[in-house]
């Protein structure tokens, strides 16, 4: 079970920048059409955030806390990416 965690907790970080990275590039697909994005859209792109968060609080746990800052800077930017786009929908209403 040990394995498993360590995969999972090794896999994670990597998993979660490949979804910020794809999600992003999606939604400025969807923002350049001027469409506006599907809840399965907006869900994914809050995804990455727990995952970031996860890693962080994972990496804090082992005592890492150089690795957890990293981790929960690169959630905070996500979280930001994601209520600027809705901001930014909101003021050309």
């Amino acid at each position: 079970m040990e394995t498993i965690l360590n995969f999972i907790r090794a896999a994670l970080p990597w998993v979660a920048i490949g979804l910020f990275v794809g999600v992003t590039l999606s939604a400025k697909n969807v923002e350049k059409k001027g469409e506006k994005p599907s809840g399965l859209m907006v869900l994914l792109s809050w995804t990455p955030l727990f995952c970031f968060l996860l890693v962080a609080l994972l990496e804090l746990l082992d005592g890492d806390l150089s690795d957890a800052a990293v981790w929960l800077v690169l959630g905070i930017a996500n979280a930001f990416l994601n209520t600027r786009k809705k901001s930014g929908e909101q003021e050309q209403a």
